[in-house]
């Protein structure tokens, strides 16, 4: 999905994927200008601040990340970095020094991995977000660089388990909303029940890639309710 560079779009598109995918890749947006503005976007997305890294500064201002090791240069044999940060030579000392702090701002409870491969560049990532380079071959190292461990490999199935209820909407909202806002990784919908059948009318979806949060929320919803509004499997 294609976001544009306000902060305010990028957020609403990071949190609606995060929800709904296994990963959510973001690309681009990582340099010190002024549309650059990717960790800004994941820093509200998920109601965090952005905070200065100071090892990810120091190596911006040690100039490590001009020199990447042997394996991770590409095919050609030219030196690069991940391909998200270029100074100008005619740069002022004051431009550098802003444009350092400004890449070096993450959110504030990041993941940012060191990796031990020769590549000075930082990985960052936000729960199941991660933030990649948006050109092509440093957005596929990045990955790779990434994916090395498996990280990605055997991707969680969709889960999906509900509840009957008897009562109406009105009923339920604040042990609802109550669950909703503790499982924000659960997808938790309500659906009166067209035809009611019994003491059938209300049912409540619970949906994630987590089988184990799904049966949290469940279980949460469930002893929230007002006595003799759950309706059993077998009932």
């Amino acid at each position: 999905e294609v976001a544009s560079d306000a902060p305010e779009a990028i957020a609403r598109v990071v949190a609606r994927m995060a929800e709904r995918c296994d990963f959510v890749f973001t690309s681009g947006g990582l340099g010190p200008t002024h549309d650059d503005m990717s960790m800004l976007g994941l820093a509200l997305a998920f109601d965090e601040p952005l905070v200065e890294d100071t090892r990810f500064y120091n190596m911006l201002s040690s100039g490590a990340w001009r020199k990447p090791a042997e394996s991770s240069r590409p095919a050609g044999g030219d030196s690069v970095s991940d391909g998200t940060f270029q100074m100008d030579r005619q740069t002022s000392d004051g431009g550098k020094e802003a444009a350092r702090r400004k890449m070096a701002q993450l959110p504030r409870t990041a993941r940012v991995e060191w990796l031990d491969d020769g590549n000075p560049w930082p990985l960052v990532s936000m729960r199941n977000v991660y933030i990649l380079a948006g050109m092509p071959t440093a957005f596929q190292r990045m990955f790779q660089r990434a994916a090395k461990d498996g990280r990605f490999d055997n991707a969680r199935r969709w889960v999906a388990e509900s509840l009957w209820l008897d009562a109406d909407e009105e009923e339920v909202l604040e042990a609802l909303q109550e669950t909703v806002d503790e499982f924000m990784f659960v997808e938790i919908g309500s659906y009166p029940a067209v035809a009611a059948e019994g003491r059938r009318r209300l049912n409540i979806a619970f949906e994630s890639f987590d089988a184990a949060a799904v049966a949290a929320a469940r279980a949460r919803l469930v002893a929230a309710l007002p006595p003799g509004l759950f309706v059993a499997d077998d009932d």
